[in-house]
């Protein structure tokens, strides 16, 4: 089976697989790896993983399982799994690239790099001879099965023909049944509409639009599918009660559906699930008055302090911050290294900032 990086769901085929992937895209910093195992190609942009499948294995129809030793980058809402410790110092790397402080991932070491040069320097040199056992508890280690490609039949694991070889293989790919993650797809939905309001700056009013008009063009959609199902049937001479009975089971298992009328139908129920999912404090609305055509204007304030709290009860984020003060008492306190963001002694001991 083709394996996902970020909750271990198995799918079946290479198209199966891509379109699982795209319940991630909404990760922040997500990085989507391609499944096979003998292909190292990771990607920032799902379309870029999806052409990439379609086009450089596109003649791989089998899949070989095999299991290999993996470990987990240790940054922040990045779970990607590496193969080996080679692939895990290019991935920190392209951290690094991101402008992201990335901490060494091995015991007894504690620093922090927002250089690529410095980081590779102490990895090939201070860490030289290290070995996987080296590295810190929360970069995990263990085994991950993952897919050789190939086109004959092995170990009598046989993987369907339809893998998008072409626009009629997919079609036949696309149906077939694969169960969600409820709590997963609610997050996903959570965190898209979470994206529209505090990324996009888009007003509760037109979110809840956008909500509604999704939902009325998915109700089109389902009634159709619907009636074509109920004249499937009906020519498979199914009972009335029975064909009800089917019926009635699509409608009551439509995630989206559930979501948008149910868990998210109102700002104030999505404020509820992007605070208990997502740690969110909502900025603060400050009146400024009327501007000369008489509009009301309104400024966000940002509660910085409501802010550092939900950020710190990320267990990765206290992580971080105790990397971060073991490199600051590495350094000379002759380089006026202020070290506020740990306990804010340097401002208080500051005539200026006391005045």
């Amino acid at each position: 089976m083709f394996p996902c990086q970020y909750c271990g769901h198995q799918c079946l085929t290479k198209y199966a697989f891509v379109r699982h992937v795209k319940v991630h895209a909404s990760l922040p910093a997500a990085s989507f790896k391609c499944a096979f195992f003998d292909c190292t190609r990771s990607f920032r942009n799902m379309t870029r993983l999806e052409c990439h499948v379609y086009r450089e294995h596109k003649d791989k129809r089998r899949a070989q399982v095999t299991a290999i030793e993996c470990v987990s980058c240790h940054v922040e809402f990045c779970n990607v799994r590496c193969n080996d410790l080679s692939s895990l110092n290019s991935h920190l790397k392209s951290h690094i690239g991101e402008r992201r402080a990335v901490s060494c991932p091995f015991r007894q070491c504690g620093r922090t790099f927002s250089v690529v040069s410095s980081f590779i320097s102490n990895f090939s040199t201070v860490h030289k001879s290290c070995t996987v056992s080296s590295l810190l508890g929360h970069v995990t280690v263990g085994t991950e099965t993952r897919l050789t490609a190939t086109n004959e039949q092995v170990e009598g694991v046989s993987v369907l023909e339809g893998d998008l070889t072409d626009d009629n293989e997919g079609d036949q790919a696309a149906v077939l049944p694969e169960r969600a993650d409820e709590s997963l797809f609610l997050n996903n939905l959570a965190f898209f509409y979470l994206k529209l309001q505090a990324k996009l700056l888009l007003p509760a009013s037109v979110i809840q639009s956008i909500i509604e008009d999704f939902q009325a063009v998915h109700d089109i959609s389902q009634s159709h599918l619907l009636h074509k199902l109920d004249e499937k049937l009906v020519s498979l001479d199914i009972t009335d009660n029975e064909k009800e009975n089917v019926i009635e089971v699509l409608k009551s298992e439509d995630l989206f559906r559930a979501c948008n009328t149910g868990t998210l139908k109102t700002d104030q129920r999505q404020k509820t699930v992007f605070k208990n999912q997502f740690r969110y404090i909502e900025p603060v609305p400050l009146y400024l008055g009327k501007n000369d055509s008489g509009k009301e204007c309104f400024a966000q304030y940002i509660p910085l302090k409501d802010t550092l709290r939900s950020l710190f009860r990320c267990q990765s984020v206290k992580q971080q911050t105790h990397s971060y003060k073991q490199e600051i008492q590495s350094l000379s306190r002759s380089r006026d290294v202020l070290e506020d963001i740990w306990d804010g002694s340097d401002v208080a001991a500051n005539v200026l900032f006391k005045k």
